[in-house]
């Protein structure tokens, strides 16, 4: 129990105020401060793991306001959009790729052309 205040206690002090205050803009938290909270938390629950460094972490989102549009409302177009946006990213040879979609047969069937070339991306990923 004493172990878990003292890893949590810190962490609310630390976060409470920025929820309470529902601020808006994210902010990226100084953990190299000594006086932050946060620079022991994090130096005691990563004990022999390398730091982790998303530097290059980029978000990819689809939306009715951007170009890939039609496919927020068409199965088949969003298969087939995922397809060639997988494809460039596999040629970026990325660390990890995270696709974050229920794909259903009954929006686009499994036989159709676009099914396939999502299929032949996601195992062209591996």
């Amino acid at each position: 129990m004493l172990g878990i205040l003292t890893v949590a206690l810190p962490f609310a002090f630390e976060r409470v105020p920025e929820y309470l205050k529902r601020n808006d803009k994210c902010e990226e938290p100084n953990y190299e401060s000594a006086l932050q909270t946060g620079f022991y938390y994090h130096r005691l629950t990563r004990l022999n793991r390398p730091a982790a460094r998303n530097k290059s972490t980029r978000l990819i989102t689809v939306s009715d306001d951007s170009e890939g549009g039609p496919a927020t409302h068409n199965g088949c177009t969003a298969r087939e959009l995922h397809a060639r946006v997988l494809e460039k990213l596999i040629a970026l040879r990325p660390a990890a790729i995270v696709l974050d979609y229920l794909y259903v047969s009954s929006t686009c069937p499994d036989a159709s052309p676009e099914s396939r070339h999502l299929a032949a991306a996601i195992r062209g990923a591996r």
